[in-house]
């Protein structure tokens, strides 16, 4: 499959079905018959048109009489090319308009193959630093352009944490993040993993928020070193390590994650306790549920005990109570966007209101779990107010003995939300 062709059909049915891109590209038999070259363009291509849709179509529409009557395949094709031109500067304009052309014609657009032929031209010779841009007066329209996220959702940054940091956000969620890598502490130390990276000529940084059990990776395929391979490391952002960390962890505990697939989490605790412990993991999804087993197998746990369950449902009489309770709930993955770019074009407000009840359900669940003097830890990979702060104040016999809100700009992290919770005295 011509390559270009891939990355429209892609595009396409991001807008069409949501699809998660990483993981339809893994499966895309079609994509991995690619030449490496070609696919490290298409992922460029793909990553670069979600991350910046916004400026892209800001610029296509300057030269469209009509842009809201714009056929969609015909926009994404302007996107691509659009993208090409501004952001890469290894693919000649002759090239970039004549492949829109073929994929104009390969969809049979009839008339729009000339508009799009048309458009083309005068896009590859746009320059990256005199992109058309709204008044800067108008906060939210200029940066909800300039680095492409919604406006509905860069109005509600800017009201709830003001211009600068919102900004810093975005641009944030606009920067390609480093691969972090976590230690596995039951089978090596971080050092003995520093000696082999260098080994292998793997390019490591500190990790900034969790030192001592994460190193962030630059450059090499950590996938297929044997560090990975025999669960020496897995990959980890430090948001989730430092959620892990905070609830305290003891050896002989009993410990309860209810929202545990795809096992990363899970398999932390474990390795941290070098299994002297009890977990239970629970999960609505039985497929998610296995990849939890192939976690906890390639990190050498094996005190975990998976149990296919709804966690806003399951009473203390089917599993007991336990000494921490771990609770990643289900969010609207809105701190996200710096991996997963597609994101912030598929959520709506009302999202982030559908993610807060099921919140509050499992976190009410959570606390009956808990024993009266134990730890419990809520995390979202979100840091919008009404899926954190908001679920927390809802909570009336809790203590808040610690919160974290990790930004995109801060650490290196994706966004999170952490709350590490105790029943009031007397209270449970």
């Amino acid at each position: 499959m011509n390559m270009r062709r891939l990355v429209f059909n892609v595009l396409l049915s991001s807008e069409q079905q949501h699809i998660f891109v990483n993981n339809f590209l893994k499966d895309s038999i079609e994509f991995q018959k690619l030449k490496k070259e070609d696919q490290s363009l298409a992922y460029n291509i793909i990553y670069g048109v979600l991350q910046n849709k916004s400026l892209l179509d800001y610029q296509i529409n300057k030269f469209l009489a009509k842009p809201k009557r714009l056929n969609n395949k015909a926009r994404i094709i302007l996107q691509m090319v659009c993208y090409q031109a501004l952001f890469l500067d290894k693919v000649p304009a002759h090239a970039i308009c004549s492949e829109a052309v073929k994929l104009a014609k390969m969809q049979s657009l009839g008339k729009l193959v000339g508009l799009i032929n048309a458009v083309s031209r005068k896009i590859t010779k746009l320059e990256k630093d005199d992109l058309a841009l709204p008044e800067k007066n108008n906060i939210v329209k200029y940066l909800s352009i300039k680095y492409s996220h919604p406006d509905w959702l860069v109005t509600k940054w800017v009201k709830q944490l003001g211009r600068d940091l919102t900004e810093e956000i975005l641009i944030a969620n606009n920067t390609l993040q480093d691969t972090t890598i976590r230690v596995n502490p039951s089978k090596t130390s971080l050092d003995e993993v520093k000696y082999e990276l260098e080994r292998l000529n793997i390019t490591y940084k500190e990790g900034r928020l969790t030192s001592s059990l994460a190193l962030t990776i630059s450059s090499g395929d950590i996938f297929k070193s044997e560090l990975f391979n025999k669960g020496f490391i897995t990959i980890q952002d430090q948001g989730a390590i430092k959620a892990c960390l905070m609830l305290d962890v003891k050896k002989k505990q009993r410990i309860l994650d209810m929202c545990s697939a795809p096992g990363g989490k899970t398999a932390l605790i474990a390795n941290l306790l070098e299994n002297d412990c009890e977990i239970v993991a629970l999960d609505i999804n039985p497929n998610r549920l296995k990849l939890l087993s192939e976690t906890c197998y390639r990190m050498g746990v094996e005190n975990v005990k998976a149990m296919l369950a709804d966690a806003r449902k399951i009473t203390s009489d089917e599993i007991g109570k336990f000494d921490r309770v771990l609770l990643d709930a289900p969010c609207t993955g809105l701190g996200t966007i710096r991996t997963k770019p597609e994101i912030r074009w598929y959520r709506k407000p009302r999202d982030i209101v559908s993610s807060a009840v099921i919140q509050k359900e499992m976190l009410r669940n959570g606390l009956k779990l808990l024993k009266d003097e134990g730890i419990m830890v809520y995390v979202t990979c979100s840091n919008e107010i009404e899926e954190t702060i908001e679920v927390i104040d809802e909570m009336e016999k809790v203590d808040v003995v610690e919160l974290t809100q990790l930004y995109p700009s801060c650490y290196e992290t994706e966004g999170f939300f952490i709350a590490k919770l105790k029943h009031k005295e007397g209270k449970n």
